[in-house]
């Protein structure tokens, strides 16, 4: 019997556990809410969205690509909206400049997007302003969106192969355990958005 070994992690995603995965024979790491991950190349990255976005981004030359998985903190006042978009870009340059660190070119960069259905049942329709809020930043930094499913109400099984540029999107219904895990996700944001400052470089 041939022994498969993992790709070596990049420096810095040596915590994240791949598992081998028979149907894409390949290994694969899953990324939760407010984790981003940089695959090597022949490695797959997947996800579970409800709300929440993730960008897939490569280096199409290079084969090296990742994932985010972010959820916009609820806005209230004025004074709260710069935060919370702030926190967005945080999530965003995270994963662009651990790319650029890794020798990917930032005007070669190909974007996708998933995510952003409106789960909870309330007023405040978070899907599409994580929608919007993803889309104003990348037409603000002049990246250009290649593919996206965004939006609707249902949740979505991510799964992304950064080498071949493919991202695999199965929906689904309304599953207990997506919207449990976003809101606890979205009341730390929250709390992390209202006490810390966050700094963009």
């Amino acid at each position: 019997m041939i022994t498969v070994h993992a790709p070596r992690p990049f420096v810095g995603f040596e915590h994240f556990v791949p598992v081998w995965q028979e149907r894409w024979q390949r290994f694969m790491v899953k990324v939760k809410p407010g984790e981003f991950y940089v695959a090597p190349p022949s490695m797959a990255i997947t996800t579970v969205l409800g709300s929440c976005i993730s960008a897939c981004i490569r280096d199409p030359e290079l084969g090296i690509g990742g994932i985010n998985h972010f959820m916009l903190p609820e806005e209230g006042e004025n004074s709260e909206r710069l935060s919370s978009a702030s926190y967005g870009a945080f999530a965003m340059e995270q994963l662009i400049n651990s790319l650029l660190k890794l020798g990917c070119r930032r005007d070669t960069l190909e974007i996708k997007l998933a995510g952003g259905a409106n789960m909870f049942n309330s007023g405040y329709r978070v899907g599409d302003l994580n929608v919007q809020f993803i889309h104003d930043y990348l037409a603000q930094e002049g990246f250009r969106i290649f593919a996206e499913d965004v939006g609707g109400e249902q949740a979505r099984r991510l799964i992304y192969l950064p080498d071949q540029g493919r991202m695999l999107i199965k929906r689904m219904d309304k599953v207990a355990s997506v919207i449990s895990e976003e809101k606890a996700y979205r009341a730390q944001t929250r709390e992390q958005s209202a006490h810390q400052d966050v700094e963009l470089f």
